[in-house]
């Protein structure tokens, strides 16, 4: 049987107060595609939710920016 396809959310992210809907995100560090139902890695940063595939996606956008010479 075929299912619908769920869209596909850029950035993975969403305002906070929003619900996670049964649909895909892309994590906004490797663009991997991330279901937003089931997602256990999510970062909330200023009202936004962003949910990652995996601990090193998650711990990225927590490391400090290198400002370049």
């Amino acid at each position: 049987s075929l299912t619908k396809p769920r869209p596909a959310r850029r950035g993975g992210c969403r305002a906070a107060a929003e619900q996670p809907i049964m649909a895909i995100a892309i994590d906004p560090v490797c663009g991997m595609e991330v279901e937003t139902e089931t997602a256990t890695l999510t970062s909330e940063h200023e009202g936004t939710v962003c949910d990652f595939c995996g601990k090193g996606c998650t711990a990225a956008t927590r490391r400090p920016k290198v400002p370049a010479r």
